[in-house]
């Protein structure tokens, strides 16, 4: 999944999360037309200005997402999420649907270290795969190294 690069990417993919742009605003307790004003400027400009700041830190709290993420791009999606942080560093090394699997695990509620997070998918991953899992033995040795 590419990285949305620009605010409206981030909107839009929001958007697309969210079913519609006034579901948004009924979640972070805004009216319709602030939202669109926010994203007619954010298409128009590519930028935001203003009010536009606090209404992106409103939607932002409202859908449990960083506001530095929102605003930039940069940093986790969500806040404290290592998850995120770890496929960022690492955005090809495991299978989409082990990612998948992680990533329901995590919206359930699971809070793991990146650690914790990259057994997981390794996991996962063999599972999905078939492949046997190593023996403990094998496993302490690598936990080692890496």
């Amino acid at each position: 999944m590419p990285k949305p690069r620009t605010l409206i990417d981030r909107l839009e993919g929001l958007r697309d999360e969210h079913g519609s742009y006034r579901e948004i605003a009924k979640i972070c307790n805004l009216s319709h037309s602030t939202v669109s004003t926010l994203v007619r400027r954010a298409k128009k400009r590519g930028d935001i200005s203003g009010g536009s700041a606090a209404t992106l830190t409103r939607i932002a709290e409202g859908l449990g997402l960083s506001v530095q993420w929102l605003m930039t791009g940069e940093g986790s999606k969500r806040p404290g999420d290592a998850l995120s942080e770890l496929l960022e560093l690492n955005p090809e090394t495991w299978s989409e649907p082990a990612i998948a699997a992680a990533r329901a695990h995590r919206d359930s509620g699971a809070r793991l270290s990146q650690v914790e997070w990259r057994r997981l998918l390794d996991r996962l991953d063999r599972a999905l795969s078939g492949t046997p899992e190593p023996p403990k033995s094998e496993l302490r040795e690598s936990e080692k190294r890496g």
